[in-house]
């Protein structure tokens, strides 16, 4: 099965950073958090750090349409279903991600779950 449609729950640095790159490869992206206003301010960072790109002359203007008409926000976890790929980027918070995985697991027809691997927060 081809992957088109990308989930990316978590909207921190991480998660709004995994949003853009997989935009910009020509994945569809919905970016959730928990928190919507979290989720609206990763999309807000991804939309200066393209446009930077454009003022640098990395990427033209419509390269930067392009990316950001592939990416949208979801304002629930359970959108999940419609995804190919979920890819979780969810802060340091095991009660969260616990809560996620317990929702993908119910919802979601996933074809994979990935969890972003880096180390814990101290």
């Amino acid at each position: 099965m081809e992957i088109k449609h990308i989930m990316v729950a978590g909207a921190g640095q991480m998660g709004s950073g995994i949003a853009q790159t997989a935009a910009e490869a020509g994945f569809y992206v919905r970016l959730y958090d928990l928190n919507p206003e979290a989720a609206e301010t990763g999309f807000q960072h991804i939309k200066k750090h393209l446009t930077r790109d454009a003022e640098k002359g990395r990427k033209t203007e419509a390269e930067v349409k392009a990316v950001i008409s592939r990416i949208s926000l979801s304002p629930a976890l359970e959108e999940a279903q419609h995804a190919d790929v979920v890819i979780e980027a969810i802060a340091e918070s095991m009660t969260a991600k616990l809560i996620c995985s317990k929702t993908l697991i119910i919802f979601a027809r996933l074809i994979r779950f990935w969890p972003a691997i880096h180390p814990p927060c101290r």
